[in-house]
């Protein structure tokens, strides 16, 4: 997301990804499926009213779950 960012390509699709694959080894379906509603209801009311966030990595809790989740 980090480099994307830098070339200044859009990095929404990989912030779900990111979030979706926290999930995935719970092999739980249902909670992904909630995760995938969510992401389109978060991503079309965040865009229609304060516009789409651009680097969502930029912000620390994304670097910071990351580097527990390394830990």
């Amino acid at each position: 997301m980090t480099g994307k960012r830098a070339r200044g390509e859009n990095v929404s699709a990989d912030d779900r990804n990111f979030h979706r694959l926290l999930y995935t080894p719970l092999d739980n379906e249902a909670l992904i499926g909630l995760i995938d509603i969510f992401w389109v209801v978060y991503h079309t009311l965040a865009a229609e009213t304060i516009g789409a966030d651009p680097n969502p990595w930029q912000r620390s809790a994304h670097r910071e779950l990351l580097e527990a989740i390394r830990a």
